[in-house]
């Protein structure tokens, strides 16, 4: 029932806030006061009666809009626990809800007319738990809208929202847990305190969509763990969360197109950046997380056309990085991954250059292995300080020219430390002075091989350690060492290579591995030595013969001198008896399975190479016809 009183007077405090009001139409509806304003065009909030629990404003009374509440007017309502402001009302005034502790639940009905919201309008509202603000919020008034709403965890402005600027201390002393910003879309004065002295440990805020227009360390003041972009952000701006210890997350939308210099630099709790398929983001990241001492793995496969990267991960945690199979990136740029604890690294085959220092100090890092496409490495990009270590071994895959580094017009330069070993498996020459380095391999079909770093076969390549022999032919354990498998530090190899022609080189990668201990009849040195051969032991070295064929000839003699890395066959002398020579002509290049179905004794009879062979000819050795094995003694 609508009941109407005179209205004797209006404060002059009230007036301030919401005009003047017509003196003879008060209004009251389930015990909510409404005042006629002097123009008699709307309707204002201006009181209530006691014990109102639930307040729903009027979007309307006798049909003239609601558009004002009082200030002042719900501080005293001290049983209320909710209240519904309908999308009529376009003014708010100061303190309308302020220390109102029962308060629990505020919703705000969207609309096309703007919003404007008084200063200190729930500060103290210690009951509200989360709120929703509209889109059409255009503005605050004074400072601290929900300071002290001490149980308030989490607030959400819907998109599209007008609002300027947010007011120092707007949120102090809440229990603030997630903070969705992206529906603001025109923000220009954000003020540094607007989220101190929060109560929580760890606050979620998604940004507003135009990052630029947010003041740098606005987020400084309080626990924020997590920061989320939303999709329409296109910039991050450069130093924007510079020194944000307690940032663990970040997450990285398809819209970006640019993240500026040290955006995340020294944030070292950062642990997780997740970036979404962005094939169009060529922005350099220079510094972008260096010193992030948490981050440990990065994945840069949806960023393909990424380059640039200076000093990106220096003295970051960085363990392990992935790059996009597409990656256009040609520089690993300056101080990239310097004092990192980097363990592994696969170069994008796009990569031609190695900036100074890029591999500074990576102690973790057992092995680099350049793209054949690398034609220059500047200076100390593998080195290390005096007091520190450093990469162990850099593969260089490259035909011809000068070692990398230098050029016609300048001085080599030194891009290794001493300690460190270079495997050259190309025809690299220049190699600066001091360099550890391992000859290339430069035989084809079969090679002996030696190691003292554990090795990993590549495809066409199989390693097998010699444990016996019969007759004229080498008998070998198959299975032992097949390609992509590791072959361990130490383990002197014959090598049995698909390509007989012409020169080859196995991109042989040094890896993690135990020593092999089983019996091996190779002997090989890294340094190139002369071994002893001791009584009741004989010495055959590996040749290439002029009919294209490899094997073993006999050293006689108490010596016999090994070249670095390669390996000579020992065996006892009551193994080898008085054969002056082993031909490697009938021994396994490749035979993996042996089935058990019988055997046509008119099929083909196969070598362990797979050549055909005239069965009634045949030496002592190792067979296979109609896929079953035949032994030959």
């Amino acid at each position: 029932m609508i009941k109407k009183q005179l209205l004797a007077l209006c404060l002059g405090s009230m007036a301030t806030v919401c005009g003047s009001f017509y003196a003879d139409a008060q209004t009251t509806v389930n015990k909510i006061q409404y005042t006629l304003n002097s123009d008699e065009s709307a309707y204002t909030v201006t009181g209530f009666e006691d014990g109102i629990v639930d307040a729903v404003i009027e979007p309307a009374i006798d049909g003239k809009p609601v558009t004002t509440i009082n200030q002042n007017v719900f501080k005293t309502a001290s049983i209320l626990k909710s209240v519904f402001i309908p999308a009529s009302v376009t003014r708010m005034g100061n303190s309308v809800f302020q220390n109102n502790t029962s308060l629990e639940t505020v919703t705000f009905e969207d609309g096309d007319q703007p919003l404007a919201m008084g200063g200190w309008t729930f500060n103290g509202c210690s009951s509200i738990r989360e709120i929703v603000l509209p889109s059409r919020l255009a503005s605050f008034g004074a400072n601290s809208n929900f300071n002290g709403c001490s149980s308030l965890e989490k607030v959400v402005f819907r998109g599209d929202c007008p609002l300027a600027d947010m007011k120092q201390y707007t949120f102090e002393k809440t229990s603030l847990k997630e903070l969705d910003l992206s529906g603001l879309t025109n923000v220009t004065a954000f003020n540094a305190n607007c989220l101190q002295n929060l109560r929580s440990e760890a606050v979620k805020v998604t940004l507003p969509r135009e990052m630029t227009l947010l003041p740098k360390n606005f987020l400084a003041k309080c626990n924020v763990t997590e920061i989320v972009f939303p999709e329409g952000t296109t910039e991050i701006p450069q130093q924007a969360f510079d020194g944000y210890a307690v940032v663990t997350t970040v997450s990285i939308p398809s819209t970006i197109t640019k993240i500026g210099n040290s955006a995340f630099r020294k944030c070292t709790s950062l642990a997780s950046v997740t970036f979404a398929p962005n094939p169009g983001l060529n922005s350099s990241m220079n510094y972008c997380f260096q010193e992030c001492t948490s981050l440990e793995s990065i994945d840069l496969t949806p960023l393909p056309g990424v380059e640039g990267l200076v000093a990106t991960f220096m003295k970051s945690g960085l363990k392990n990085i992935t790059f996009s199979p597409e990656s256009k990136m040609t520089t690993l740029n300056w101080d990239l991954f310097n004092g990192t604890p980097l363990e592994s690294i696969d170069i994008p085959a796009s990569v031609n250059k190695i900036g100074a220092r890029a591999f500074y100090n990576c102690a973790g890092l057992e092995t680099v292995s350049l793209p054949e496409g690398v034609d220059w490495v500047l200076n100390d990009a593998f080195g290390h300080a005096d007091d520190a270590a450093g990469v162990r071994t850099v593969i260089f895959n490259q035909h011809g020219g000068k070692w990398p580094g230098n050029n016609d017009d300048k001085e080599p330069v030194s891009i290794l430390a001493a300690d460190t070993r270079a495997y050259c498996y190309k025809d690299v020459t220049e190699v600066p002075e001091g360099v550890v380095t391992v000859a290339p391999i430069e035989s084809a079909g079969y090679l002996t091989y030696y190691s003292s770093t554990p090795v990993s076969l590549p495809e066409g390549v199989k390693g097998t350690a010699i444990k016996g022999v019969i007759g004229q032919d080498l008998v070998r354990d198959f299975d032992q060492f097949r390609p992509g498998t590791l072959l361990p530090a130490g383990t002197p190899v014959l090598l049995a290579c698909e390509n007989a022609d012409g020169t080859l080189y196995p991109e042989i990668d040094p890896d993690a591995a135990g020593t092999f201990t089983e019996t091996n009849f190779l002997v090989g040195t890294e340094d190139g030595t002369t071994l002893n051969i001791s009584d009741g032991k004989v010495a055959y070295q590996f040749v290439m013969y002029t009919d294209g064929l490899y094997g073993f000839d006999r050293v006689d003699g108490a010596s016999v001198s090994v070249d670095p890395n390669k390996a000579c066959l020992v065996l006892p002398s009551s193994l080898a008896g008085n054969i002056s020579r082993f031909s490697l002509s009938n021994v396994v290049t490749g035979i993996d399975e042996i089935t058990e179905e019988g055997i046509d004794r008119n099929a083909p009879v196969y070598n362990l190479m797979g050549i055909e062979v005239d069965r009634d000819y045949l030496t002592p050795g190792i067979y296979i016809s109609n896929g079953k094995k035949i032994v030959i003694r």
